[in-house]
């Protein structure tokens, strides 16, 4: 007999329902014990059996009891102890019995089976492990292997999730649990569209649920369904929650409805005028357009209720910086890092500031100075190189030397980082090294297949070379891009936001 078996009843066919009479008094019924219970005296087997099923579960251990004193090693007679047991709630002698199943017979899957199930109402880290001990007895076993990718993915397992979901092969198309978290999994992954199939299933079960459609939409639109993230959402968008709202802000964005995008982004800020990560994304949304004072005032208003947020005096010390503001945005960015030390996010902003208002010899004795108390910060490295090499070091120097460590630094820390790729690029240009240039540029490619800068340096190395197949796909590919930047350039312009933050953003009134 399978677990299946034991879960499958008329009204509990769902993996999530909580661990109830009915699952074992189907082992009882299947037939998978009575193999065991023939030998036994039949008086004993049945009337033990026929007492779990009555729910008369203090009758049912005394009499299972009672045939163990003659077969004590029997395994059926232990696992019906343990459902009894299990039934009334006593769980640790429930575990006991059907351990001491286990002991006497490894093979018992039945008594692994009900172990299961009280392990699953536990949450018990133990659960995989007897899962797995099932599987190994009946690979076959689909409720064990749903249950335990169901486990997996509770606790993080993704990977090893997914192995067991695939295996199933749409065989839990109608287990609501399964479906939302295997596409949780496969968000969490990066497989956007497969996870955007899932949770279509999943809404499907759950027509109701906002949560769904949310979790559908936001898969979506990773996979670059944007239209159809608009057409899930529809129904929620005409009183939407913070998440939701700032969701339809991101698609509508990508949809290019700037307008649309700007009123739910401040529909989020109304809703929850102290949550900063709204404030964030709405100064995000305004450089996108140019808007940095707009940006500003908005900022400036999260400040005003959150005044202990880091994060916001980054944010809008980014915006200084965007409009030549530089002693605005030095203030905003070493205030930053009063209020959170623990990285240096705020004197990287200070030092870039110094170094874009054209004071070199304060960003770079800042960057250092910055540096001995994070030197595993890979912005921080990136930019004390960057300011030493743009200062005009020249090959061979100390100076070079200390800008080539810092970029390299950079890039062990953050592979994925792209300016110091662009940077050790350009350095070994100038040392002459055309392999380096060739390797750094392709690097920044993979990370950046857009990098106009990588584009060139790679054209140029290649031609150096003689490979003038991949110099000439690089100059179509750049004109590529320069006729795609500026279409999205005037798109990006089409819009501006302009309006003023208004009256202040207020709660929505208590009921």
């Amino acid at each position: 007999m399978q677990l299946e078996s034991i879960l499958r009843d008329a009204a509990y066919i769902q993996l999530k329902h909580r661990f109830v009479r009915c699952l074992f008094v189907a082992t009882l019924a299947a037939g998978g014990l009575a193999c065991s219970l023939a030998q036994q005296p039949q008086a004993t087997s049945a009337s033990a059996a026929a007492l779990v099923k009555s729910g008369r579960y203090d009758a049912a251990v005394s009499e299972a009891k009672r045939g163990l004193l003659i077969h004590p090693k029997d395994p059926g007679l232990w696992t019906i102890e343990g459902i009894a047991y299990a039934m009334q709630g006593e769980d640790e002698k429930a575990l006991t019995a059907l351990r001491t199943a286990s002991r006497i017979s490894p093979d018992f899957v039945r008594a692994l089976q009900a172990e299961a199930q009280i392990l699953s109402r536990q949450h018990d880290p133990e659960l995989a492990v007897v899962l797995k001990r099932i599987l190994r007895l009946d690979p076959n076993d689909s409720t064990a292997r749903e249950m335990l990718a169901l486990e997996q993915a509770r606790r993080g397992d993704c990977k090893s999730a997914d192995i067991n979901f695939r295996q199933l092969s749409g065989q839990f198309d109608t287990h609501a649990e399964s479906l939302e978290r295997y596409g949780a999994c496969l968000f969490t992954e990066g497989d956007y569209a497969k996870s955007t199939a899932i949770f279509q299933q999943f809404q499907i079960l759950r027509p109701a649920s906002a949560e769904a459609r949310y979790n559908l939409a936001l898969a979506q639109m990773r996979a670059g369904q944007k239209k159809e993230a608009a057409e899930t959402l529809k129904p929620l968008l005409s009183s939407p929650d913070v998440d939701t709202a700032l969701l339809a802000s991101d698609v509508f964005e990508d949809l290019d409805d700037t307008p649309q995008a700007v009123s739910f982004m401040r529909r989020a800020i109304v809703l929850d005028p102290m949550r900063p990560d709204s404030y964030m994304r709405f100064a995000e949304l305004c450089m996108l357009h140019d808007s940095y004072q707009t940006g500003i005032d908005m900022v400036s208003a999260g400040i005003a209720r959150l005044p202990h947020d880091s994060g916001l005096y980054l944010t809008r010390g980014l915006l200084y910086g965007a409009i030549a503001q530089y002693d605005k945005a030095e203030a905003d960015f070493r205030h930053a890092e009063q209020l959170d030390p623990t990285h240096g996010t705020g004197a990287y902003g200070v030092g870039l500031v110094q170094d874009q208002s054209d004071h070199p010899g304060e960003a770079l004795a800042t960057t250092r100075a910055a540096l001995r108390d994070h030197p595993q910060d890979a912005q921080l490295n990136f930019l004390l190189a960057r300011i030493l090499i743009e200062g005009g070091v020249a090959p061979g120097s100390p100076e070079f030397a200390e800008a080539v460590r810092a970029a390299e630094t950079a890039v062990r820390l953050k592979p994925n980082f792209l300016p110091p790729h662009d940077l050790l690029a350009k350095i070994d240009d100038m040392r002459g090294e055309t392999t380096g240039v060739i390797e750094q540029s392709r690097e920044a490619l993979r990370i950046d297949p857009s990098d106009q800068a990588a584009m060139y340096r790679l054209m140029r190395a290649a031609r150096k070379t003689g490979d003038t197949a991949t110099a000439q796909a690089l100059l179509k590919q750049v004109a590529d891009q320069h006729e795609h930047a500026r279409a999205e350039e005037s798109q990006r312009l089409h819009y501006k936001i302009v309006e003023s933050v208004g009256p202040e953003p207020q709660p929505p009134p208590q009921h």
